[in-house]
Formats: C-alpha cells, sequence, structure tokens
C-alpha cells in the first residue's frame, strides 16, 4: 500500500512505472528479430544466386532474385515493424488507461 501511495505522491502509476524500461526491451526484441529476417534472407539469396549461371550470362537471373528478395526484405520489415508500432502504441494506451 506504501509503494501506491508513493506513485501516487509522485504522479507515477505502478502499471506504468517501468514503462521505459518495457519501451527499450521492445526496441531490443524489434532489433533482433529484423537482425534474425536478414539473416534468414541473405542465405535465401547466397541460395539463389549459387543457382544462377555464372559470368554475364547469368546476370539477368542474379538481378531478378536480387529484386525479389529485396521486396520480401521490404515486406518482413514492414511486417515487423508494424507489428511492434502496435505494441508500444498497446503499451502506452495500457498505460494512459490507468493514469485515467
Amino acid at each position: 500500500m506504501r509503494a501506491i501511495a508513493l506513485f501516487a505522491f509522485l504522479g507515477t502509476d505502478p502499471e506504468c512505472a517501468e514503462q521505459a524500461w518495457k519501451r527499450h526491451v521492445l526496441a531490443q526484441a524489434r532489433l533482433f528479430e529484423l537482425h534474425d529476417a536478414d539473416e534468414k534472407l541473405r542465405e535465401t539469396l547466397a541460395e539463389a544466386l549459387a543457382g544462377c549461371p555464372a559470368g554475364p550470362a547469368g546476370a539477368g537471373c542474379r538481378t531478378r532474385a536480387q529484386s525479389r528478395l529485396q521486396a520480401q526484405r521490404d515486406s518482413r520489415r514492414s511486417e515487423i515493424d508494424n507489428r511492434y508500432r502496435r505494441l508500444l502504441r498497446e503499451l502506452d494506451d495500457r498505460c494512459r488507461s490507468t493514469v485515467i
């Protein structure tokens, strides 16, 4: 009960007291997930490029593989960014609703 009184005195709700830490943890998780997705796509790109003919004859194949995987990377990064934006928004909303 004293902790709640202290939080009330300081103007901080217990639910929001660790919000900065939670935001930091979410940011780190986002970076890890982006890095992991990029690593998987790099492996996929290496495999795709290995299937292309060597030299000038394989230039079109390499360009198509790179373009296709860049589009997949952009889409995956967008999905991850959107999910973490939503999580941060939900965190902020929960904190705001406990204060109100």
